[in-house]
């Protein structure tokens, strides 16, 4: 019980957050700045490596960070600064179900039999390769 209870927490932490941070609307007046966008560039690396390495990232973690200040951003350098991150979706490719998105999963590697759930952070791409939306994804 307790564990459908905090899961469920979760979920609504990651939600509400994920509507405060997701909900910008990239105009040229409105971009964050270059040092902001570095900053959560940086945040976003950090814990990709912890969850990479099978180390858990929290909700109140990934809820922290400023998905908001991507937005703007070209994919090259997104994908500079998070790497080909192996769950990463590139746009053109095979595996990708949108060309118009990447994806960046924090759930730790699967070992054995896994039943889901994680998050995995969304970013929507313009035609021009930008980011024009950032958003939480809950993985089931």
């Amino acid at each position: 019980m307790y564990a459908i209870t905090y899961r469920i927490t979760a979920l609504a932490t990651l939600i509400a957050a994920s509507v405060l941070t997701s909900s910008c609307v990239a105009t040229s007046s409105h971009l964050p700045s270059s040092e902001a966008s570095e900053e959560a560039l940086y945040s976003i690396s950090t814990l990709l490596m912890r969850a990479d390495s099978g180390a858990s990232v929290s909700v109140e973690e990934l809820s922290s960070l400023e998905i908001s200040n991507l937005v703007g951003l070209h994919k090259e350098r997104i994908l500079a600064a998070l790497g080909d991150h192996k769950d990463s979706c590139q746009p053109g490719s095979a595996t990708c179900p949108k060309l118009d998105h990447l994806f960046f999963d924090f759930s730790p590697p699967c070992k054995g039999e896994c039943l889901g759930g994680g998050y995995m952070l969304a970013l929507r791409l313009d035609r021009k390769g930008r980011c024009k939306r950032a958003f939480w994804m809950h993985l089931q």
